[in-house]
């Protein structure tokens, strides 16, 4: 068996884990959102980024991505604020999902949703967000909180080869309420 596949399953695995024993239910506010801040990604073929998402909330979480910096200095603020992402890149309530970072395209469970093509070039570095945007509330009749970065966890992977490393150094932001604080993870 493949390293690189126990892996994977060993984090849905422990995602599915921590879903199961959080045992309450999270509705998140209109337009509530976690961001992952990733400083270093890459375009280059050999050094791909793979994500694995889980949806704790009772509510479908859009995934947006946004870079905001590029080893070209070459970066505008139109291009800082571009979704790279289709609209059909959706981590639905009580999923795990797989995003990644293979050269110069963005997949979400292997199919393509989006390229970073517009403001990066092969074999370029560059930093971006992922944000998990709730999509509208799905029913429930618990109190409305914003979601935290416990209620989207995030583990990341690097490399083609097996098995594959840790990613550190990201960052999980949470939105502020006055029942929670704003919260910063570092992973």
């Amino acid at each position: 068996m493949k390293k690189s596949f126990l892996y994977l399953v060993l984090a849905v695995m422990v995602l599915s884990a921590m879903f199961m024993l959080g045992g309450r239910s999270i509705h998140a506010n209109q337009n509530d959102n976690v961001t992952y801040t990733l400083p270093y990604l890459t375009s280059a073929t050999d050094k791909n980024i793979y994500c694995v998402i889980s949806n704790r909330t009772q509510d479908n979480a859009s995934v947006h991505f946004t870079i905001n910096a590029n080893s070209a200095l070459s970066l505008n603020s139109q291009l800082q604020n571009f979704n790279t992402l289709s609209n059909y890149a959706v981590v639905y309530a009580h999923q795990t999902r797989m995003l990644s970072f293979e050269g110069l395209t963005i997949n979400l469970d292997g199919m393509a949703m989006g390229s970073v093509s517009v403001a990066v070039a092969a074999n370029q570095s560059y930093g971006g967000r992922i944000s998990l945007v709730q999509m509208g509330i799905l029913g429930g009749s618990g109190p409305f909180n914003s979601w935290s970065c416990m209620d989207l966890p995030m583990a990341c992977f690097q490399g083609t080869t097996n098995p594959k490393r840790n990613l550190t150094g990201y960052l999980c932001s949470d939105p502020y309420s006055p029942q929670t604080p704003i919260q910063h993870f570092t992973y």
